[in-house]
């Protein structure tokens, strides 16, 4: 269970899936259903959830160093500049802070850890919508560009796939294969932060960054 609303499962083809409550519903008969709002195929099968981090964090410091600088002077502010028609303080936008950035232990503030009969161990995390779409295009990205052993679809094996239907997968992003971006090599990293309208810098921070939180 994620939270009071979204629960989670696994199931005996080695799918994941999650369920949100209907709690919208006009009627207790609708109210009493779970929506899918997401179907993935993991590949092993999973036994145990548990809430919780696989490493311990320490105090981001970042924000030490924000907490124990003095009080700033006007004349150590940057140089800001008023837009009148949004009414707000603008920075040059590369100092900006994207609202998909896994730079801090906050970044994913809802994580489970899991358990496979096979004795793996493994991390879902709850995602932000600008967090997701910005992976789930770096994994498109990637899909699309990286020749995988075998030949495999990348889609085709992550399908939710059962005794009774086959589906795509959706609402869920693939951890491993954004952190395969980081062992391409320097021509193939451009090309895929290229396609994702970032530069290879802010891409391998990004997820470095992700792949630490854990």
């Amino acid at each position: 269970m994620f939270d009071d609303e979204v629960f989670i499962g696994g199931e005996n083809s080695f799918n994941l899936f999650t369920v949100r409550k209907n709690t919208n519903a006009v009627s207790e008969e609708e109210r009493s259903r779970l929506n899918v709002i997401g179907q993935y195929h993991l590949g092993e099968y999973v036994n145990v959830f548990k809430h919780g981090s696989l490493v311990m964090y320490m105090p981001d410091p970042d924000v030490n160093m924000i907490e124990q600088l003095p009080p700033l002077e006007p004349r150590d502010l940057p140089n800001l500049e008023r837009n009148p028609s949004r009414d707000s303080l603008q920075m040059d936008k590369k100092e900006e802070a994207k609202e998909e950035d896994f730079h801090s232990s906050s970044a994913l503030k809802r994580k489970l850890i899991y358990g496979t009969v096979n004795g793996s161990v493994g991390v879902i995390a709850s995602l932000t919508k600008s967090q997701f779409d910005f992976l789930y295009k770096i994994q498109k990205a990637l899909a699309k560009n990286v020749k995988f052993i075998g030949g495999f679809s990348h889609a085709k094996y992550r399908m939710f796939s059962s005794d009774s239907s086959k589906k795509d997968a959706h609402n869920f992003v693939d951890g491993d294969l954004i952190e395969f971006f980081l062992t391409l090599s320097p021509d193939k990293m451009t090309q895929i932060a290229n396609e994702c309208s970032v530069s290879v810098d802010y891409l391998v921070k990004q997820i470095d960054d992700l792949a630490r939180i854990k």
